[in-house]
């Protein structure tokens, strides 16, 4: 069944009655997203960051807006001391698969650096692109294997690639399809790793292990629509996953 909407918009629409599978009615989840909003800010939690290199700034900038610290780590020298300062402090480690030559070994360290720990902090992975080529395909994979990830967090075409469908991307940016489109893939890919997945387009999707899901309208899709806005500019995905950590 479709999962219940909690429309952002000013609207005089009747909210959809949540089905036996529903996560939350739009005012609960309004509510809930007003007291982690209100916890985030309080609480100033470490985001240690291993992130694209096209974005470091713009995430390192979002999160500090958002009430979060911010640390933007990419040396694989030091990378298990600092996870293991982060998870030590209740923070959270967010991966971003740009794969510019210089990441992959940080992203071979955090693997490593998880495998031989029972504890460790959250783990948010964005798998960037993926699909676009085998080369890339191979890394994610072995990125969400090795690093047990809480979260994932793409578009639509990237959810679908993972889930073994065949997908629509252009390269860094998702294709035609939407989000609610891809709701079976995200409950697939959720139920492989045990995350949460989070689908991010005009409606936004997110879905637990078990299935239950939510969809978040910010708008029609149209040329003044806020989502649409945000393809226009460079790393606003990248910000959106950092938060999520």
């Amino acid at each position: 069944p479709p999962p219940p909407l909690c429309d952002r918009r000013r609207s005089t629409a009747p909210t959809p009655t949540p089905t036996p599978r529903a996560m939350a009615s739009s005012s609960e989840l309004s509510a809930g997203v007003v007291a982690c909003w209100k916890g985030l800010r309080a609480a100033n939690p470490l985001v240690m960051c291993v992130t694209n290199r096209v974005t470091p700034q713009r995430v390192a900038d979002v999160l500090l807006a958002s009430g979060a610290s911010p640390a933007m780590v990419d040396n694989p020298d030091e990378i298990p001391e600092f996870a293991d300062l982060t998870t030590t402090i209740g923070g959270a480690i967010y991966l971003n698969t740009g794969l510019h030559s210089a990441q992959v070994p940080a992203l071979e360290a955090i693997a490593a650096w998880r495998q031989g720990r029972e504890k460790a902090a959250p783990i948010i992975v964005d798998p960037v692109a993926y699909g676009a080529t085998p080369w890339r395909t191979k890394k994610i994979d072995e990125v969400l294997a090795g690093v047990k990830p809480l979260v994932v967090k793409g578009n639509a075409s990237e959810i679908l690639a993972i889930s073994g469908t065949t997908a629509d991307g252009k390269g860094v940016d998702a294709g035609s399809t939407q989000p609610l489109q891809c709701l079976d893939a995200a409950r697939a890919v959720a139920q492989r790793f045990g995350s949460v997945v989070s689908v991010s387009g005009s409606t936004d999707v997110v879905v637990e292990p078990g299935g239950r899901a939510v969809a978040v309208r910010d708008g029609d899709g149209g040329d003044g629509d806020k989502g649409r806005m945000l393809t226009r500019v460079t790393g606003t995905g990248c910000a959106l996953g950092a938060v999520v950590a």
